[in-house]
């Protein structure tokens, strides 16, 4: 029995949106089910806007992102949060945007199939049975794709003095460069697409396809980058990444938001200096420094929650000191 679990912890600006459903393709009549995962910056005008937005009849047609983003366009003067510049820049709101389709049914002999559509930082991840097909890349100046989207625009790219303390570990954390962009009629943003800002970022969405068989096991795992951020997933195996793998597969959304908001408030050893790894720093995010964490989860089977992992766990252990097993 697949199923959809939401959660949304509003710990910073109260920006981050979730939302789900079911419906039916509107050209094979396919039933399907849907996610949305939105993440507002820049004013609450726009990611209003997306609360206020009925998804149920965009998602179900052919390339639903262009229907979305043509749906948007309509209101496009109407969501600055300023009418003037402020400091030479362009003050309007926008929105990340996750969408996810799940055809998981025996219809018409069709086989079951995973797509997902990703606008800006927010992502999501498929994981098939324990292993990680694929996760959304992000927009900005690190993807390839958009360095080469962008290169004819003479976008102003400027990097931030002061270092971004980036999750390393699950009590590790590092400096890290901040680059943002400055579009031609003055709005600066790191995220290289966004819905919103009277589209200036122009629109090429990541697109992820994916069939699988009944008998695998498949989670999809979508959230905000106040969700993703704190979860450690370096391809590198080590043992924070591989409990964080373990942790994002195995665990409910309600779990996964609230071991991302424990992260977000947790004393974490801040290794300022990447050139002088030896120094550390004791240090938090400052209450008002924590960002809103979304994540929706579907999957094809049932989700445990953190107490029934920990039960079966000592139930296991206990047969095994009893000789059971």
């Amino acid at each position: 029995m697949s199923a959809i679990q939401t959660t949304v912890i509003q710990s910073g600006n109260g920006q981050d949106y979730a939302c789900s459903g079911e419906g039916h393709d509107e050209v094979t009549g396919r039933p399907m089910q849907w996610i949305i995962v939105a993440d507002g910056h820049g004013g609450d005008r726009f990611i209003d806007l997306v609360r206020r937005t009925d998804f149920s009849k965009l998602v179900i047609q052919p390339n639903p992102m262009d229907k979305i983003i043509e749906y948007f366009k309509g209101f496009n003067g109407t969501y600055r949060d300023q009418i003037y510049y402020a400091y030479n820049r362009r003050i309007s709101s926008g929105s990340t945007f996750i969408l996810v389709k799940v055809y998981d049914n025996n219809f018409n002999g069709e086989s079951n199939m995973i797509e997902t559509y990703s606008i800006g930082d927010s992502q999501c991840a498929v994981y098939i049975d324990g292993i990680q097909e694929y996760i959304s890349t992000p927009h900005n100046m690190n993807n390839p794709k958009e360095v080469e989207r962008l290169k004819d625009r003479g976008i102003i790219q400027s990097i931030e003095p002061d270092p971004v303390p980036t999750i390393a570990g699950a009590t590790k954390l590092v400096g890290k460069k901040c680059q943002y962009n400055m579009f031609e009629d003055g709005t600066r943003l790191a995220p290289t697409q966004s819905l919103g800002h009277d589209e200036v970022t122009g629109f090429e969405p990541e697109y992820f396809m994916k069939v699988f068989s009944e008998h695998q096991q498949v989670r999809v795992v979508a959230g905000s980058d106040g969700f993703w951020d704190m979860h450690f997933t370096s391809k590198d195996p080590t043992p924070d990444s591989l409990q964080d793998l373990h942790d994002i597969t195995t665990l409910s959304a309600s779990d996964l938001a609230e071991k991302a908001l424990r992260r977000w408030s947790q004393l974490w050893n801040y290794h300022y200096i990447n050139e002088k790894p030896e120094i550390i720093y004791k240090t938090r995010f400052p209450p008002n420094g924590y960002d809103d964490v979304a994540v929706v989860v579907w999957e094809n089977k049932k989700t445990k929650t953190l107490k029934e992992e920990m039960a079966e766990g000592e139930e296991y252990v206990s047969k095994l000191l009893s000789g059971e097993i």
